[in-house]
């Protein structure tokens, strides 16, 4: 008998749950939930591991059926990625708009520490359970937390200027997670460098370079990559969407990138673009990401230091206390004299004058 693998059992046939009828308020609410079923090999998963085994299963479309001496979860090849999975969660708001489920998610901690070390840093004084991210796009925040899962997401259906691959990057640049933006920028030059793309264009647009340009640092690797590509193509329209006038004005702005334009058009065998390796290279001690300058960022380091502050000032009052309660009350050695006796008249007067 072929035993179908996966955590929920979808598609085998239907559980129709149990009904829960609860009254508050004088009304009664009716709650269905779903009985869920699964192989002896996840039966000490958590759902959000149920979850996960079954959104891979479902989503590559392939069924594997497992040894027959597996008998616990502990041996299954995919544990040790799924420890990232257990433990406490955090909840995500991202975007300006109040949470709802379009811009929230609840994520494992161990899992955003593990790619990320913003929310590494937050996590850990984090104290209310929740994060929130006003300034990022919820749509490019669904990426990342889909590559955190699949080292892989889908773009088919989101828009294509600015770069989305290019959007993804300065997310991960903002979340510090290198990982990430090495991705986003193996797909951004592919797309760009491999003329045989899927849509049949590798061009750039002005739009793409000049959202590069203001959200990251001059020294930037995405940066680099943008500005090389438009040295390289700046005389092929093909190549280089947008009229003179929205390229100069970029151009204006890096007079570097100017200068090398003017060589170029002297030696035009010279080229700019490099390998997709060097693109990838983290360059920490010259790069100067958005986020180490981020507000964030700044908060956590003041708390850590008055959260030092305050442990040196009771440790300093904790001393203090105990060396009163040991120390005997300070007297004055000898005692002063106290006159006790009221002074007649006439010796008030002898001593007056």
């Amino acid at each position: 008998m072929k035993r179908t693998l996966g955590t929920w059992n979808r598609g085998a046939r239907a559980y129709p749950g149990h009904r829960v009828v609860e009254v508050f308020g004088g009304q009664q609410y009716e709650q269905l939930f779903l009985d869920m079923t699964c192989l002896a090999e996840y039966r000490m998963f958590s759902v959000e591991e149920h979850r996960l085994e079954d959104y891979k299963q479902t989503r590559t479309g392939t069924v594997v059926e497992p040894p027959l001496q597996q008998s616990s979860s502990t041996e299954l090849p995919k544990a040790g990625r799924l420890a990232s999975l257990r433990g406490k969660g955090i909840e995500v708001h991202v975007g300006s708009q109040p949470p709802s489920d379009e811009n929230t998610w609840t994520l494992p901690v161990k899992l955003i520490s593990q790619h990320s070390e913003y929310f590494k840093a937050a996590c850990l004084w984090n104290m209310t359970g929740e994060i929130s991210l006003p300034e990022q796009d919820p749509i490019v925040f669904g990426l990342f937390v889909e590559w955190m899962y699949y080292k892989t997401y889908e773009t088919f259906t989101l828009w294509s200027s600015p770069s989305i691959h290019a959007r993804c990057w300065v997310l991960a640049d903002y979340l510090l997670c290198n990982e990430l933006k090495a991705y986003a920028m193996s797909r951004l030059f592919k797309d760009h460098m491999n003329n045989a793309t899927l849509f049949g264009s590798a061009a750039i647009s002005y739009k793409d370079v000049e959202y590069v340009c203001s959200v990251t640092a001059p020294d930037s690797k995405l940066r680099e990559f943008y500005m090389d590509f438009v040295l390289d193509h700046f005389t092929d329209a093909r190549m280089l969407l947008g009229n003179t006038a929205e390229w100069d004005k970029i151009l204006q702005n890096d007079p570097q990138a100017r200068l090398k334009l003017l060589e170029k058009m002297r030696s035009p065998s010279v080229s700019y673009t490099k390998s997709l390796e060097d693109y990838q290279k983290v360059n920490e001690p010259q790069g100067d990401s958005r986020l180490r300058m981020d507000v964030g960022l700044a908060g956590l380091s003041i708390a850590e230091k008055k959260t030092d502050i305050a442990t040196a000032e009771q440790t300093g009052n904790n001393k203090l206390s105990q060396f009163s309660s040991d120390t005997p009350a300070f007297v004055p050695n000898p005692s002063p004299k106290i006159h006790t006796e009221q002074w007649s008249v006439s010796e008030r007067k002898r001593n007056q004058q």
